[in-house]
């Protein structure tokens, strides 16, 4: 009996202490961002190269080869947001194609943990990698915020589809 309470309350304590280094890892992000904008682009290139080699993990706990190749296709579709990577447009296509590939992998992933009977816990180093690299462009989407906003006679009006030269 107290060992069951002893092991619930360290997954707890545990959970806990995850999302709080969560919160301040994403915290860390955004500051490191805003005070680098065009270093910013090297980080993000590195956490989309890992979240890339990581996918041998896919690999490794059986997952179809036609869903790793489309988590895969996923990460390519960001990959190609690299050539205009510091006036990224929310707008553009290739963007939201990799947002809902990333919505749609999630619920891929899901299921293969769901209906193939993999161990649940499991689920969380792959959600991570599925979704550490579009996180990151959110985040550096804010580094650039002045290309959502047009100033005009001393306001701001919104216009996303204005972006600076």
């Amino acid at each position: 009996m107290i060992f069951t309470f002893l092991k619930v309350s360290v997954f707890l304590i545990l959970g806990i202490l995850a999302l709080v280094g969560i919160g301040v890892g994403f915290i860390w992000l955004i500051d490191y961002f805003d005070a680098n904008p065009y270093g910013s682009k090297e980080l993000v290139q590195k956490v989309l190269y890992t979240s890339v080699a990581l996918h041998v993990l896919f690999l490794l706990t059986g997952m179809p080869i036609l869903q790793i190749l489309y988590s895969l296709g996923v990460q390519y579709c960001f990959n190609t947001l690299f050539d205009t990577y510091s006036l990224i447009r929310v707008e553009d296509p290739r963007f939201i194609g990799g947002l809902i590939g990333s919505l749609v992998n999630y619920f891929l992933m899901l299921r293969f943990f769901t209906v193939y009977e993999k161990k649940i816990i499991l689920f969380i180093p792959y959600l991570c990698i599925i979704w550490a690299t579009p996180v990151c462009f959110f985040f550096s989407i804010s580094v650039n915020e002045d290309t959502l906003f047009v100033k005009k006679g001393g306001k701001k009006e919104q216009n996303i589809c204005w972006t600076v030269p």
